[in-house]
């Protein structure tokens, strides 16, 4: 594609729409004018049409961008996942991961509660057996 530099440069990362490379979800217009690609991805979170490494505090992470508040059919996390829109309801069978839902729980969540994959049991709960409980069941002891 001629992007009027007289330089060929591809539309990876986006859709030709007009004779005009629009970047997809997840990349942003390219700021090198000698790239070959006229988008460029992002590895982290996209605030403000920026790639940055985080998202800046006072704004929630949704599904790889940064916004004030989260979406209609999305709600603010809780726990680890306070930073974060999750999905108002996961289907049947599946638990909240993060800002997603999951079949089950991937490295570094190792315990559910109430629905959540979880790094650490909520203060006041116990861990067993990778559940937080509110107390021991009775076959049990701490």
């Amino acid at each position: 594609m001629d992007d009027g530099s007289g330089q060929c440069r591809q539309c990876a990362g986006g859709t030709i729409v007009d004779d005009q490379c629009q970047c997809d979800a997840r990349y942003l217009p390219s700021t090198d004018p000698n790239a070959y690609s006229l988008c460029e991805g992002c590895n982290g979170v996209i605030y403000e049409n920026q790639c940055i490494a985080q998202c800046p505090q006072g704004t929630l992470y949704n599904s790889g961008y940064c916004v004030a508040e989260c979406p209609e059919g999305r709600v603010q996390g809780e726990g680890d996942a306070v930073g974060a829109c999750l999905p108002v309801e996961c289907p049947e069978g599946t638990l909240h991961e993060f800002d997603r839902c999951v079949e089950e729980c991937g490295t570094g969540y190792n315990f559910v509660h109430e629905g959540q994959c979880l790094s650490n049991c909520p203060s006041g709960l116990i861990e067993l057996d990778g559940q937080c409980l509110a107390q021991c069941p009775e076959a049990s002891s701490r």
